[in-house]
């Protein structure tokens, strides 16, 4: 089982190091994709394509994660779930997780949340 981890607060955030450390004990095969930097608030948007027709990404090195593959995408989470859905970073997930969030993520601000909005991409996607 292939699991994806991403969030919509970029490498930085320390929650996002917890789903993957707490992912991994699901299993060894945890993807990790997640924005280059913060892009609170995109909601399911998938946002502009490089000129070039190419999602622009770059390898991580996690501290305390060894071995982890992880990718940091230039754009939002839900291009960050499309694209390894679509194979972009090896088999495809079988199952994304989404988070850990400092922010609200309840009522009216849900259509917002670019963490909600990369599970809605997941979900879209089968």
């Amino acid at each position: 089982m292939r699991i994806l981890v991403t969030n919509d607060d970029g490498f930085a955030a320390p929650g996002l190091h917890a789903l993957a450390s707490a992912m991994r004990e699901v299993t060894d095969d945890v993807l990790l994709v997640a924005p280059l930097e913060e892009r609170s608030g995109s909601g399911a948007a998938i946002g502009a394509i490089h000129i070039s027709q190419r999602v622009l990404f770059q390898p991580v090195e996690i501290s305390g994660l060894p071995g982890m593959a992880a990718y940091a995408v230039d754009g939002p989470p839900a291009l960050a779930v499309l694209t390894a859905a679509r194979g972009g970073f090896g088999a495809p997930p079988d199952i994304v997780v989404s988070g850990i969030n400092p922010g609200v993520n309840t009522g009216r601000a849900v259509v917002h949340s670019g963490t909600v909005g990369a599970a809605l991409t997941a979900g879209n996607l089968g």
